[in-house]
């Protein structure tokens, strides 16, 4: 279960915890620790109480939301890319693992250096490999921010070769398809870049 939140890591301690107390009282009973008579009235007073069915429920609703993260994962959604997840590429000398960080961080690096570009937000995300394919599904998304001078259509189709040329000669990862989505146009400077 990677990717599990905070919240969700309570609800499965909280979980766990209840399911060993009853794996105890069950054991209890089965080898005649606990009297049958006493806990026999305790539990007829526990299905007695009101509050008895709002913890049930809450517990019934806890264990669904628990199945639901358990399986998420495992029903061929794509990971995202801030969980640290590795692409691993098949060599002739053996097997690297990449981080999806250093694709996307390269693409920015490099997506930026386009004329007009001003600013590159890549989205990077790794599916699971095909049968037929021995390198897994890889999309490469990039939101841009293009500078006024730059026309749309001849700076996303360079953004378009620039990705798919660095995706191809540093990682190997060959007709990778590359969605560009032109998210502003402005008239700010260019920053962090001089003419000398």
């Amino acid at each position: 279960m990677m990717g599990l939140g905070i919240i969700n890591r309570l609800l499965l301690f909280i979980a766990a915890l209840l399911l060993a107390v009853l794996a105890l009282l069950g054991l209890g009973a089965a080898l005649a620790l606990l009297p049958e008579a006493a806990w026999l009235a305790q539990v007829r007073w526990a299905l007695a109480q009101k509050e008895t069915i709002l913890v049930l429920a809450f517990l019934f609703v806890m264990s669904l939301h628990l199945l639901g993260v358990a399986t998420r994962s495992q029903s061929g959604e794509r990971p995202l890319l801030d969980k640290g997840e590795v692409l691993t590429l098949q060599t002739e000398h053996g097997e690297v693992q990449v981080a999806l960080v250093a694709i996307k961080n390269l693409l920015n690096r490099t997506l930026t250096e386009i004329h007009g570009v001003r600013a590159a937000e890549v989205i990077v995300a790794a599916g699971r490999a095909r049968k037929d394919a021995l390198l897994p599904e890889v999309t490469v998304k990039v939101n841009l921010v293009l500078g006024r001078e730059a026309a749309v259509q001849a700076a996303s189709d360079a953004v378009r070769t620039q990705a798919a040329s660095v995706l191809d000669t540093t990682f190997g990862l060959h007709d990778v398809p590359v969605t560009v989505r032109v998210a502003d146009v402005t008239d700010a400077p260019v920053k962090g870049r001089r003419v000398v």
